[in-house]
């Protein structure tokens, strides 16, 4: 995730990070993060909500693996809700964000497990 400043696990299906969001200047998210719902190893639902002054946001994504020949096939899903500063942002301007940057955490995911 981009802007992690810290993360601190409670255990395996929950943590707090707290995120300095590429939107925001001066702003720092803690974000309560729970996995809700797992099917090992091919489905994963991520909660995560978190409030700083005047923000606040709350996340919930979903992943599904499957085998694809030598390799894994992922699809991702994620609805975000803004509230306070955040809300005047507004989903089309934050959308390309989200993408860049969730395409750059994918890709230095697959480098690497392909490094490996």
């Amino acid at each position: 995730m981009p802007g992690v400043q810290r993360v601190d696990v409670e255990n395996e299906d929950e943590w707090i990070a707290v995120v300095k969001p590429p939107f925001g200047r001066g702003l720092n998210l803690k974000l309560d993060m729970h996995i809700t719902d797992r099917r090992a190893p091919e489905h994963a639902r991520l909660t995560a909500w978190g409030k700083s002054f005047g923000a606040r946001i709350s996340i919930e994504t979903e992943f599904e693996l499957a085998e694809g020949g030598d390799r894994t096939d992922m699809v991702w899903s994620a609805d975000v809700g803004l509230a306070g500063l955040l809300a005047g942002l507004g989903g089309k301007a934050l959308e390309p964000i989200a993408q860049q940057h969730a395409e750059r955490a994918l890709d230095r995911m697959q480098a690497h497990i392909e490094a490996d």
